[in-house]
């Protein structure tokens, strides 16, 4: 997997923000996805243009006219297929929705997602054994998987609990459960823990978490990227 696209969820260490139609997440790994994993530069705009709701019977015909792009648009799922087999499918309604794809050789990834205040619960495949903190609120999910080559989360929550109370309960469970801090950092309003454990030593292959928490006047935000190493 394209390290750059496993590693996009570290670059948002607190809530991501929201807006109409699909979170700004969302859009931004749609173009990470399109770029790194499909390499159909073309597909990026064309995803943004989608997922925007603003693709008519006009803007569809000069589409596939200019760019060589099949797009299928039925029943609010959106389908665009590049002339080398690649794919991208939309299934979005309002702030959730899910992204699958194939590439050029075949295979294949999910996005699954669900935008500020959108999340009703974590993903399907988010691991049951990992910790979260009781009481805190879920509040969005984005969840990036490719048979062999991994999963990624990236998960945020809300709570009226402190940052010296999320950082001990963190640091106790997961050290309980095998993972090794490897680094910490307090500035400000701001901390961030990292976590990595072992997967298999042969191969040199680690499971690594990064829970980042921003205090505010009336709330605090905990943020979670969790990438999974293939099994």
């Amino acid at each position: 997997m394209d390290p750059n696209m496993m590693s996009a969820p570290a670059e948002q260490p607190s809530q991501p923000a929201g807006g109409p139609g699909l979170p700004k997440l969302n859009k931004k790994l749609i173009t990470i996805i399109v770029g790194a994993v499909l390499g159909l530069s073309v597909l990026g705009w064309i995803g943004n243009l989608v997922v925007g709701k603003v693709v008519g019977f006009g803007m569809k015909k000069a589409i596939e006219a200019g760019t060589g792009v099949k797009v299928d648009e039925k029943g609010g799922v959106v389908s665009l297929k590049g002339k080398d087999g690649a794919e991208i499918r939309y299934d979005v309604n309002g702030d959730s929705g899910t992204v699958t794809f194939k590439d050029e050789k075949g295979q294949t990834g999910k996005i699954e997602a669900a935008g500020s205040g959108a999340a009703k619960a974590l993903p399907q495949d988010f691991p049951s054994d990992f910790p979260v903190m009781p009481g805190m609120q879920l509040d969005s999910t984005w969840s990036l998987s490719q048979p062999d080559q991994g999963i990624a989360h990236a998960i945020t929550w809300k709570t009226s609990d402190k940052t010296d109370r999320i950082m001990q309960y963190y640091r106790g469970e997961l050290e309980r459960s095998g993972w090794t801090k490897v680094f910490e950092s307090i500035s400000g309003n701001q901390a961030v823990l990292t976590y990595q454990k072992t997967v298999n030593a042969e191969k040199g292959t680690s499971d690594t978490a990064t829970i980042g928490i921003e205090e505010l006047a009336d709330t605090t935000n905990v943020s979670l990227q969790l990438v999974l190493a293939p099994r």
